[in-house]
């Protein structure tokens, strides 16, 4: 059986990464090569879960930023910390990280949160304009 050329998607897709997770807006970086580490030549390299191919995998980094409104400083002391207030107000706060790692032969992805420390396989319910969430934590998804 013939790979899918890299242009083909494993299913419908309305966006290319999920735009929210857990209900907060990502601004993502960009696909680029994974690269390489010294690790690469001390570990034996895992292979998709998907599909099972042993290749270089495609990253992108994300931000998870919070609403607009959400303070990172809940009184402002300094100058510094009133700036980042105004702006939270305006655009919000980056609250965290993500890397997604996109298979280069199937074009599955995953993505390792670092807040939690965890590995999240996604699927095509993760790819409409709600985004992802963990139906084990409570998000806001939905509200205003």
């Amino acid at each position: 059986m013939s790979q899918p050329p890299m242009s083909t998607l494993p299913f419908a897709r309305d966006f290319d990464l999920p735009p929210m997770w857990d209900g907060n807006r990502i601004v993502w970086e960009g696909w680029q090569a994974d690269p390489p580490s010294t690790l690469d030549y001390h570990m034996k390299p895992e292979p998709c879960p998907a599909c099972g191919l042993v290749e270089p995998h495609t990253v992108n980094l994300g931000v998870i930023w919070s609403k607009p409104g959400v303070r990172p400083f809940r009184r402002a002391r300094t100058y510094a910390e009133a700036a980042l207030n105004s702006a939270a107000d305006r655009k919000g706060t980056p609250i965290g990280w993500l890397f997604a790692y996109r298979c280069t032969g199937c074009r599955f992805d995953q993505v390792y949160e670092c807040n939690t420390k965890q590995m999240w396989d996604l699927d095509e319910s993760d790819y409409h304009a709600f985004g992802s969430h963990d139906p084990a934590r409570p998000t806001t998804r939905g509200r205003a």
